[in-house]
């Protein structure tokens, strides 16, 4: 009867141990789900934002090329209109 006291006192303690491991580790569970949610909305926040960067990169690098593009055109025009200028010019004195 000693042994089947003992026996039974040392199970419920190994019962009541095991229960409230398995209660600690599902809180733990919880919270790691909990944690694993907010970092995914972060990552999520973060991609779209840096797809949105991009985008905004991508529009700027676009201007910038087209700036450079009518830069040129109007560094020719210029070299145009003052040939042109001179070739008045040499035009006049010619004639007078």
């Amino acid at each position: 009867m000693r042994y089947t006291l003992f026996y039974l006192k040392t199970l419920y303690h190994a019962l009541n141990s095991s229960k409230e491991n398995e209660a600690n580790l599902l809180r733990k569970c919880k919270e790691l789900e909990a944690s694993i949610k907010v970092d995914r909305a972060k990552i999520a926040s973060a991609v779209a934002l840096t797809n949105e960067q991009i985008k905004e990169a991508d529009i700027k690098v676009k201007q910038v090329e087209d700036f450079w593009k009518e830069q040129t055109t109007l560094v020719e025009r210029m070299k145009r209109v003052e040939e042109d200028i001179v070739r008045v010019h040499q035009e006049m004195v010619e004639v007078y």
